[in-house]
């Protein structure tokens, strides 16, 4: 009786050893193991596939995380992923850090610099990770800071335009003037510094204008309306290197109208070889006087008028 008992004990057992080999020896082509698995210890998986772990949902129907051994990828979303990490969705991060590009808004290839979009940068400083190229719109609603020159390819507007140094217009080459235009000044002696400005092409006044200093018409310059020097400035036209009188013409000047004179005139006074005339105020009891240099310069011949008769002679009117 014992006999028997121990074979049908020792039957059971090689049963039961038979059936937990082939849990572990089998493979099957989907199994499940329990509702929930823990490990206190390495959880390690060797599957060949491509996708060699996958996290579903509930159902079994969407995929959350792909483990792709075979190309060293995961990703977390319902596709394979097709970079070394890839997030479908939206993903968020207390900080992020890289020691290459970033590349956003596109993932056909990557760019030597970091960009917004896959546009190619057309300028050649935008070449490594720490330059930016934007391939649409930048909006920024607070303050801009730039330490080197910023360049605007296209219209720019501003409620207000601050600059320490100089502005050019027209051109790219810096000069130590502000200008209009790419022209160097031929007055280096006074266009000179950042508050000094040269226009290369027109200019054109609506309005009033005023200038503090001198004004200088090299050729071809015109005004159409009134112009008025005012104070101890003087103006000269064609006067040479300095202005002696208040207004000096340097050469021949004609007058379609008449000319009025409240003071003194003279013509020709200062060249002691050439004939000259001077009109001048006498007292009051001789009248006009008018002074007619001699030809030779040696004296003067003196016209007086009073009371409408004229006398010559070389008595002094004046």
């Amino acid at each position: 009786m014992a006999t028997q008992y121990a074979k049908r004990n020792f039957l059971m057992v090689v049963v039961s050893a038979f059936l937990f080999l082939s849990i572990f020896t089998i493979t099957y082509a989907a199994s499940t193991i329990g509702t929930n698995m823990s490990t206190t210890g390495t959880f390690t998986q060797t599957a060949g596939s491509a996708t060699a772990a996958r996290f579903q949902n509930a159902a079994g129907t969407i995929t959350v995380l792909h483990v792709d051994t075979n190309n060293y990828r995961v990703g977390v979303g319902n596709e394979a992923p097709g970079t070394t990490f890839e997030v479908q969705g939206t993903a968020s991060a207390s900080y992020f850090f890289t020691g290459n590009t970033i590349q956003v808004g596109g993932t056909t290839g990557s760019a030597a610099y970091s960009r917004f979009g896959t546009n190619t940068a057309t300028n050649s400083p935008i070449s490594t990770t720490n330059d930016l190229l934007i391939s649409g719109n930048l909006e920024v609603d607070l303050r801009s800071y730039f330490d080197s020159p910023a360049e605007f390819q296209g219209t720019a507007s501003a409620s207000y335009f601050l600059t320490e140094n100089t502005i050019q217009v027209g051109g790219n080459a810096s000069v130590a003037y502000s200008r209009f235009g790419t022209t160097a000044t031929s007055h280096v002696g006074t266009i000179s510094g950042v508050t000094d400005l040269m226009v290369g092409g027109g200019f054109e006044v609506n309005g009033s204008a005023a200038f503090d200093g001198f004004v200088l018409f090299s050729a071809g310059g015109s005004i159409s309306t009134n112009f008025e020097v005012t104070g101890n400035n003087r103006f000269g036209i064609n006067s040479g290197t300095e202005t002696q009188a208040t207004l000096e013409v340097g050469g021949t000047a004609s007058i379609s109208g008449i000319a009025s004179v409240s003071g003194n005139f003279a013509a020709g006074m200062g060249n002691n070889a050439t004939s000259s005339i001077e009109f001048t105020n006498s007292s009051s009891t001789k009248g006009g006087c008018i002074v007619i240099k001699d030809n030779d310069g040696s004296g003067y011949t003196f016209l007086t008028v009073s009371n409408g008769v004229g006398t010559f002679d070389n008595t002094d009117c004046r």
